[in-house]
This record gives structure tokens, C-alpha cells and sequence, in this order.
């Protein structure tokens, strides 16, 4: 891989470096304020729940043990979320915190890894990028593993690249920088078994650049340093695989538009945008073949513009044909290791595109300020809610309940704990159902209690799964409807029996 110097700043338009660090900073602050704005105005999605009932446990080892029995990754973010509830409680806040914590080191990171592999300039944009587009700042406003995995594959990647370049120059801090490689890897590869498939990719592009036999035993005694502590969890990983993946049921045999639609997902899942910045890159691989004419095409597959094509395509090339093969094995999130390579090679193409610095500083602030409006203003980012209003809809049955004395709970979903947290402090004192994928009694059955029990009202409160049609027409049939609240996929019907 060739690492030219960074780009020189011109001093006629910025007077210093300073200009610089000051539109880095500026990047950095208004990219955490945008994490961190309106951390908790979404309610906490199922997947959300999900992390908060792996992790509220009383001991770590009870985390570790409901990971293995009930669960499809590895322990890494679990324990983090463990500790930081411990420290600071499970509002939606503290369980968002280490995502959106490390959403804002990504830009840093991305700045860092884009000035390395290519000057500031490109490193300049694709921070900007990560900073303002819709997919990072989601995930960094999501308590899952997503935004920290999206972290540490940039952590290691930047530890990746320096490794390479350390190699080849036999740098005094070579096995400082093999450390800080494997302690990331390590990282990535505990968040999700997508982000030890990540490292395992690295290990396959690293190994491409090294043709001296020294130079790839120091890389594979590198990488087996990684695997030994990956021993602890691999007996483990191969029971989750074979008993727990049941527990996913988003997955799916992809297609090859569906490059295309994450690719639209990672630009504000604008079809416009999409529109816009396909010849974008188009120009640019156009341009990168007429190179490899002019020169040894063994140029181009050590060049840093194949490294982030790999990384930008090789992930999704190998879901496709494993999926192909064997099992479905796809959802977008996934690709959430690949959104580096792709802002990396669109700030590429950008000042590739456009020479001229002035023009290329105008175009890419334009182009920033853009993303940004159209994400708050256009698609009502902080204004609109995009995921189950669990909240919304728990609050208001558990206003409105204690005004109807002699009442039955259907509380439906997908899943018994999803009611668990926004119920956690409440006294539901009433007789309750739970109509879910692991309960799913008949109509005859609720009659029967609501037949023993003298039930004069029924609450109906569905969130996220959609009703079952049967169950709702026979309520309707028996009961006359008294009032129904919709919220963002949550519904709530109370219903009374027409007998009194």
C-alpha cells in the first residue's frame, strides 16, 4: 500500500494549519452535539429491549450465562451495557450513552484513518460524513452493538494501516502498534461475530501487501494472538450457532440491488442522493481503469483504492454467496462494517473529481450542509418517531387503566420481557395476558378467563407485531369499542362487554 503525504494546505485560503484543526473541532463538537440532541425522544425499539434485559442482570456471569442460552452474539457489548447500568441507571439515556459515546470518537477516528490513507482532505469529508449522514447518527442513538462495532472497525483499521506501514519500514514502535492492533481487534471482534468476520477480512487484505516470508510470520503471529483470545469464546459461539438462531428472524437471501439499497440507506436513504452519488463513483472507478492501463495492474491491488474497495464490497459479496449456499444471512445492519470503505472512496472521488481546492472546499460544505438539512428538516429526524412508540402507548394505557376497575390486559407483541421495561415501575394490578410468539392462546381461551372472571373491560395493547385479525374481529364481535389510540406502530383498543 503507498501512504503519500498529507495533503498541503494552502495558505492562501486557510493563512495556517489552524484553519484546520478549527473546522476539525467544529466538525467533531456539532457531529457529538447531533448524537447526543434528543438522545432519548425515540422510544426504545424491541432490539433495544433486548440489550436492556441481557444486561439487567444481577451478576455478570448471569449476563454471560443468558448470552450463551438466548442469545446470537458474543458477551462484548452486553458487559458494557452491564456496567454502565450499574453506574448509571437504565434510563434510555444511560442505555444509549456508549453508542452515542462512540459515535462521536468515529468522526475522530474516520478523520485520522482518511488523512492516513490518503491526505486531510479525504479525511476531512469522510468525517464530515459520518457526522451529519442519517445511518451513524441512528446508530449512535440506538442502544445496541452497532455504533461501537462501527468504532472498532475503524480502531483497528487505523491500527491495520499503521501496522502495514511499520512493517515494511521496521519502525521502532512496530510492536507498539501490533499491540494496540490486536487489543482492537480483540474489541471488535467480542461486539459481534460480524466484527470478528471484519478482522478476518483484514487479515486476509493485510496479508496481500507482504511478500517477504519475515514479514508474514510477524503478520500471522499478529493475527494469532487474536484467535487465542477468541479461544475463550469459541465453544460458546459454536452453541449459540447451532441452538440459538431461532432467536434472528430478520434475515434474508439478498439480492444484488440490496448493495444499492444500503448504499441509498448510508446517504440519508435518499433515492435522490443515491441518484446524485452513483456517477460519483462511477467517474471515479472509470478513472482508476484507465490508470491501471498506464501502469502494472499489480500497482492498482496495492494501491490504498483496492484496499477500500474490498473493504466497500467484499463483506456484502460474501453474505450474497453464503446466503446463496447455505442460509439466509442478511439484514442491513450488517453492512455496518463496510460504511467506512464506502465514505472513504466518496471523499475520494470528490477531490478526485474536483481539483481545484477552493471549488472542492465549497462543494463538500454545500454538500454537508445539505445532508444535514435534508435529515432535519426534510425527513424530521428530532421531530418524527421512527421506531414503536412503547413508551407513548405504556404511559398512556397506565394513566387511563385505573379508571376502569374489573379490566383485562392483552398486551401483544413479539416477545413476554419486551413489556418488561417500560412496565418495570408500574403497578398493573390487573389480570393480564400476554398474546406473543412464545403464548399464543385462542380467542376461546381469553373468553373463558374473561368468562371466570367476570371481566367487564378489555385493553387490546399491541405494539410493533402486527394484530391478529382473528382476535380483533371476535373482541369486536363480543365487546363494543370505547375508545382507540394510535401511536407509531403501537395501537391500544379498550373495549366493554356489551352484556352490561
Amino acid at each position: 500500500m503507498k501512504f503519500p503525504n498529507p495533503g498541503i494546505i494552502n495558505p492562501n485560503l486557510f493563512n495556517s494549519k489552524n484553519f484546520l484543526w478549527a473546522v476539525l473541532i467544529t466538525v467533531l463538537l456539532a457531529g457529538t452535539a447531533v448524537r447526543f440532541y434528543k438522545l432519548d425522544f425515540q422510544s426504545l425499539k424491541n432490539d433495544e429491549i433486548t440489550s436492556w434485559y441481557m444486561s439487567n442482570k444481577q451478576t455478570l456471569s448471569k449476563v454471560f450465562t443468558d448470552v450463551i442460552n438466548s442469545d446470537v452474539y458474543p458477551p462484548g457489548y452486553h458487559v458494557i451495557v452491564y456496567f454502565t447500568e450499574k453506574v448509571l441507571g437504565d434510563s434510555e439515556k444511560a442505555l444509549r450513552l456508549p453508542s452515542a459515546v462512540a459515535g462521536s470518537i468515529s468522526i475522530l477516528i474516520m478523520f485520522l484513518l482518511g488523512s492516513k490513507l490518503y491526505s486531510y482532505k479525504e479525511g476531512l469529508l469522510a468525517s464530515a460524513l459520518i457526522a451529519f449522514l442519517h445511518l451513524p447518527i441512528y446508530y449512535s442513538q440506538e442502544a445496541r452493538a452497532y455504533s461501537l462495532l462501527l468504532l472498532f472497525s475503524l480502531v483497528s483499521s487505523y491500527f491495520g494501516v499503521l501496522l502495514i506501514k511499520s512493517t515494511f519500514e521496521k519502525t521502532r514502535s512496530l510492536y507498539t502498534i501490533a499491540v494496540c492492533y490486536v487489543l482492537s481487534s480483540i474489541i471488535t471482534s467480542y461486539l459481534h461475530y460480524f466484527g470478528l468476520f471484519f478482522i478476518l477480512l483484514q487479515g486476509f487484505m493485510v496479508l496481500l501487501y507482504f511478500k517477504q516470508v519475515s514479514n508474514i510470520k510477524f503478520i500471522l503471529k499478529t493475527y494469532s494472538c487474536v484467535l487465542l483470545a477468541y479461544l475463550f469464546w469459541l465453544p460458546y459461539m459454536l452453541f449459540q450457532l447451532r441452538h440459538n438462531l431461532t432467536y434472528i428472524s430478520d434475515l434474508y437471501d439478498p439480492v444484488f440491488l440490496d448493495y444499492f439499497l444500503f448504499l441509498r440507506a448510508a446517504f440519508n436513504n435518499s433515492t435522490k442522493v443515491l441518484m446524485f452519488i452513483l456517477p460519483i463513483y462511477l467517474f471515479f472507478f472509470i478513472k482508476i481503469i484507465f490508470r491501471i492501463k498506464k501502469t502494472k495492474i499489480e500497482d492498482f491491488f496495492l494501491s490504498t483504492d483496492f484496499f477500500l474497495f474490498l473493504w466497500a464490497g467484499l463483506p456484502f459479496s460474501i453474505i450474497y454467496a453464503k446466503s446463496e449456499i447455505t442460509s439466509p444471512l442478511f439484514t442491513y445492519s450488517l453492512l455496518i462494517i463496510s460504511l467506512p470503505g464506502i465514505y472513504l472512496l466518496f471523499a475520494r472521488s470528490i477531490t478526485t473529481f474536483i481539483k481545484n481546492i477552493k471549488i472542492n472546499i465549497i462543494f463538500q460544505t454545500a454538500l454537508i450542509c445539505l445532508f444535514l438539512y435534508q435529515l432535519i428538516f426534510i425527513k424530521g429526524y428530532y421531530t418524527y418517531p421512527n421506531r414503536p412508540q412503547w413508551r407513548q402507548s405504556a404511559q398512556f394505557l397506565m394513566e387511563n387503566i385505573h379508571a376502569y376497575k374489573n379490566s383485562l390486559v392483552i398486551r401483544y407483541s413479539w416477545s413476554p420481557f419486551l413489556f418488561n421495561y417500560y412496565f418495570r415501575n408500574s403497578d398493573l394490578s390487573k389480570e393480564t395476558i400476554e398474546w406473543t410468539n412464545e403464548n399464543d392462546p385462542s380467542y376461546e381461551k381469553i373468553s373463558k378467563i374473561i368468562s371466570e372472571k367476570k371481566i367487564e373491560y378489555v385493553w387490546l395493547f399491541r405494539v410493533d407485531k402486527p394484530i391478529d385479525l382473528n382476535l380483533l374481529n371476535s373482541l369486536k364481535d363480543h365487546f363494543k369499542l370505547l375508545e382507540y389510540r394510535k401511536f407509531f406502530k403501537s395501537e391500544i383498543w379498550l373495549f366493554r362487554s356489551k352484556t352490561k
